[in-house]
């Protein structure tokens, strides 16, 4: 009983810290952002791709002057708060702007192309505002629901591997997250046995 009521107030005081991403974590996250999202560019029309592009430069830019990397890449400076986010207000309109365009071209693209737009913009715009962790859990989650969506339109073996090594990329940025003292390779190590003890059930 006792031991039960002790991770209890163990996780409960893990999920009361402030959650804010490393440099390495961060960037590595933006790079899963990268390759989730160029497995739909096929599907996606050019102003779609073009907004993508834009927000992910301007997240680059944000975490550029988020984190001022030295030698040691582990080490990170903060700048002042206004420097390191975007405003919510900002945030919105380009939200309402993107959903009424996507609404608007809805005749053309159709239902399932449409919701696929919307997805990928939801994604795109979700990684301005990782305040808590469930914002991280969210967009992680985006993510794996991208490269979901994306086999709706290939299943070729060689695209389905490409589908599971961008998904073992994803999950070791999970792994490193939460385990910030184990290297990259012995994150992606345990991801990887994971995956293989886990098709097994599947």
């Amino acid at each position: 009983m006792k031991s039960a009521n002790s991770a209890t107030t163990k996780a409960s005081s893990i999920a009361a810290r402030p959650f804010d991403l490393t440099c390495k974590s961060a960037w590595l996250l933006w790079c899963c952002q990268l390759l989730n999202l160029s497995t739909l560019l096929v599907e996606l029309s050019p102003w779609m791709i073009a907004i993508i592009v834009l927000c992910l430069f301007w997240q680059s830019v944000l975490l550029r002057n988020k984190f001022h990397t030295s030698k040691s890449f582990t080490k990170a400076h903060l700048l002042p708060k206004k420097q390191m986010t975007i405003s919510p207000l900002l945030l919105m309109i380009i939200a309402l702007s993107g959903c009424v365009a996507i609404a608007i071209s809805a005749r053309t693209f159709g239902v399932l192309v449409s919701m696929l737009h919307l997805l990928a913009f939801a994604y795109t715009l979700k990684a301005f505002e990782i305040k808590k962790r469930k914002d991280f859990y969210q967009l992680l989650l985006l993510g794996l629901f991208i490269l979901a969506s994306a086999l709706i339109f290939k299943q070729t073996l060689a695209f389905s591997l490409v589908i599971i090594l961008i998904l073992i990329i994803n999950l070791t940025v999970l792994h490193s997250v939460f385990s910030p003292t184990k290297t990259l390779f012995t994150a992606s190590k345990t991801v990887c046995m994971l995956l293989l003890q886990s098709m097994l059930l599947a």
